[in-house]
Order: C-alpha cells, then sequence, then structure tokens
C-alpha cells in the first residue's frame, strides 16, 4: 500500500485519495469542514491497510499466507478470519461449487498477464488435485490446509473492506454521508444531508460510462473487461471454473449489481459470470438488488 495520501476539497464533498488492494481508492466525505473527519480518514487508511496485510497472497506475513505455506499444518485464526470462511463456504454452497478460495493453486499455470501462454491440459491436470473447498478443514479457531493447496480471497477481499469502511462511517461521522471506493467497489454510509445522490460512472465495453445517481447502498462490477484470454479466436474471463481448471467462456463483459453491501454485490455480482451463458437468467431470480450487464 502506498503512503501517498491526497486530501482535496470538491465541490459539496471532501476527497481523499490513495492506493491499496492494487487498486485506485477513494473516500468521499460529505461537506466542507476536512478537519472534523480526520479520525474516520486515518481509521480508513488504517483500515484498508490492515485488512491488506491480512487477506493478501501477495503479502508474505499475511494470514492468508501463512495458510497457504503451512504445510497441512492447522493455522490459528480470528472470529473475523473464521467469518470471511464462513461466507466463502456459504457461497461455495449456493454456487455448486464453482465459487471456490481454495482455487489458488491454479494461478501457477493461469497469470493473465502479458507473458500469459495458454496451459496444457496435463499442465492442468497437475493442479486441480490441489483445489477443492472439501479437502479443507475449518474450524472456529483454525484453518487445516493440505500441503500444495492455496486459497485466495480476491473474490472477496476488497468487497469486505468496503463494508467494512462504510460501516466504520456510520459510527465516526454519523451525520454525514461518505462514499468508499475501492477499485470500483463502492458502498455508502447512510443518505446525504442535503438530499444529493452521489454520482458514479460505471465502464463498459466500447462505450461511454455509464452515469448513475444513488443514496444508498453499494454497488460492485466484476467481469473481464481488462483481463482476459483468447483461446482459439474465443474470448475467455480471468474467472477460473475451479471444477476443469479451465476459464469461464463469457456471453457479457461486464457485471454491475447494487445491493445493500458491498460484499453482497461484489457476490452476486462473481455467482452471476460464473453462470456463464445463464448470467442474466440468474440476476433475474435475485431480490433486492439491480443490476447492468454489459455486452461485447
Amino acid at each position: 500500500m502506498t503512503n501517498q495520501i491526497s486530501v482535496t476539497q470538491q465541490e459539496g464533498y471532501i476527497q481523499v485519495a490513495f492506493t491499496a488492494m492494487a487498486s485506485p481508492c477513494y473516500l468521499l466525505i460529505e461537506g466542507d469542514d476536512v478537519t472534523q473527519h480526520q479520525k474516520l480518514i486515518k481509521h480508513t487508511i488504517k483500515e484498508v491497510q490492515r485488512l491488506e496485510q491480512k487477506l493478501s497472497r501477495y503479502v508474505l506475513d499475511s494470514v492468508c499466507t501463512q495458510i497457504n505455506v503451512s504445510n497441512g499444518n492447522p493455522v490459528k485464526i480470528d472470529t473475523e478470519t473464521y467469518n470471511l470462511f464462513k461466507y466463502a463456504q456459504e457461497l461455495y454452497d449456493v454456487s455448486d461449487g464453482l465459487f471456490d478460495i481454495t482455487s489458488g493453486a491454479l494461478s501457477q499455470v493461469w497469470t493473465f498477464d502479458e507473458n500469459l501462454v495458454t496451459p496444457t491440459q496435463e499442465a492442468i491436470d497437475r493442479v486441480l488435485p490441489y483445489v477443492g473447498w472439501t479437502k479443507m478443514t475449518v474450524k472456529p479457531d483454525s484453518i487445516t490446509l493440505p500441503q500444495g493447496m492455496e486459497i485466495d480471497f480476491g473474490a472477496m477481499g476488497k468487497e469486505y473492506a468496503v463494508s467494512c469502511i462504510a460501516k466504520a462511517g456510520r459510527e465516526l461521522a454519523p451525520k454525514h454521508s461518505i462514499l468508499i471506493n475501492i477499485g470500483g467497489d463502492i458502498e455508502i454510509s447512510q443518505k446525504r444531508s442535503d438530499g444529493e445522490k452521489w454520482t458514479v460512472d460505471i465502464e463498459r465495453h466500447n462505450q461511454e460510462p455509464l452515469r448513475v445517481k444513488f443514496d444508498r447502498g453499494a454497488m460492485a462490477t466484476t467481469g473481464d473487461l481488462h483481463r482476459f484470454v483468447m483461446i482459439d479466436g474465443e474470448r475467455y474471463s480471468h474467472i477460473l471454473n475451479p471444477k476443469t481448471g479451465w476459464p469461464i467462456k463469457q456471453s457479457v463483459s461486464t457485471v454491475t449489481v447494487t445491493a445493500q453491501t458491498c460484499i453482497q454485490a461484489g457476490s452476486i455480482a462473481t455467482l452471476a459470470l460464473l453462470k456463464g451463458d445463464d448470467t442474466e437468467s440468474f440476476l433475474e431470480k435475485q431480490t433486492g438488488i439491480k443490476y447492468v450487464v454489459n455486452h461485447y
């Protein structure tokens, strides 16, 4: 996480810009008196940094890394980590195993960078035995991950951090609305006191951004707008099927979902993309959400 933090006064709100979780981040606070929000600003930076240090598989001493290098030995966890694993299990269950945070080992054969070479089926078959939620033992105070397996909180870490900051905003700035944006995943703490709505742009494939206004709840977007692979002339998402080890073939570019909390919105958007050709039919069945599907 970078130490560069920019605080500027915009029309009607204060903008705090920083970088974390390999993403641009913005904290928008209703009003114009930055001095009364120093506690919230400091807490936001500290909390996002704490969660990145805890959940990132790229941080050497993170809880995620400790579990991944445990060689099959139990790793002690706290209540927060256990609750994240419980939520991940719920997503695993409702997705029939398509949402699986134990799919981290697949990154050994899929990099989705400029040096990507499509792996052979043989290479994928060598990694697949190290994927599978049911092979892991989850207890309230410990996680036991078989040697060679890897977990990855990438599909829920940013969204969880956003929801944590929005909750803090309700406690530390009860009379002001805040909007927290981490890499495009957004949540609003409460309605603005001036009656105005926050304006957010949704990035779209080969189109102008879609501008929306909302005053409560959360929004998350997932898709292959920037990370994808072409195989035999067809476009595949960077989202992998943990059962086959191959990318999901997408019929849509991105899915944006609004829900009560960011972690809910992000989970539904990811589950929708995991459905492949059934993305939109899945979204139509969900209650309490709105969504935008961006086609190629």
